[in-house]
């Protein structure tokens, strides 16, 4: 596989965006986050069953992680209320 560079005009507000999106989603630069971009809407035109697939993928993986944090925070707080009130005690 051959590398090729490709230049992109974007408005200054699209840019600004994206320097945000890429900073919240951890890429290193706006540039990563545009492949990014491209490479989904890439699998998506290519093969739309996969892309289905992938997306319900992360859906689903978010939702657990969602719970899972959920689920933590509620054995944080009965710990905590548990502490507190031994030393109310």
């Amino acid at each position: 596989m051959t590398n090729k560079i490709v230049s992109v005009r974007i408005p200054k507000n699209m840019f600004e965006g994206l320097k945000l999106a890429s900073q919240k989603n951890h890429y290193l630069d706006v540039s990563e986050a545009v492949r990014s971009i491209v490479r989904k809407k890439w699998l998506k035109q290519k093969d739309p069953e996969l892309y289905k697939i992938e997306k319900l993928r992360t859906e689903v993986t978010e939702l657990v992680q969602k719970q899972s944090e959920e689920k933590n925070r509620q054995l944080i707080i009965k710990e905590l209320q548990k502490i507190k009130d031994t030393l109310l005690k």
